[in-house]
């Protein structure tokens, strides 16, 4: 709604003569027409498309994953917010 009132108001200032440059009417216009595109296709992969299956792959849960920035040479657990090795005692 907002971006569509963003062109409504711009144009709106076209067709009444506003003493604004006009060209910078024009590029709000496409900016705001760029991002009712891009709003578009976030709608559109976020609540629209269909989850794709994934055959053979454990699903994530809350953020735990077997891999780490493309290495898994050792699992990190995230407790109380410090990183500690998996298995070793934590000292306090």
């Amino acid at each position: 709604i907002q971006f569509h009132v963003t062109i409504g108001h711009a144009g709106y200032s076209l067709y009444t003569g506003c003493p604004f440059p006009c060209w910078m009417q024009w590029a709000l216009i496409g900016y705001a027409v760029t991002f009712i595109f891009l709003f578009a296709n976030f709608y559109y992969h976020a609540y629209r498309r269909k989850p794709s299956s994934q055959k053979g792959c454990k699903p994530v849960a809350n953020g735990t994953s077997a891999v780490t920035n493309g290495h898994s040479n050792m699992e990190l657990v995230e407790e109380n917010g410090k990183r500690q090795k998996k298995g070793r005692a934590k000292r306090e």
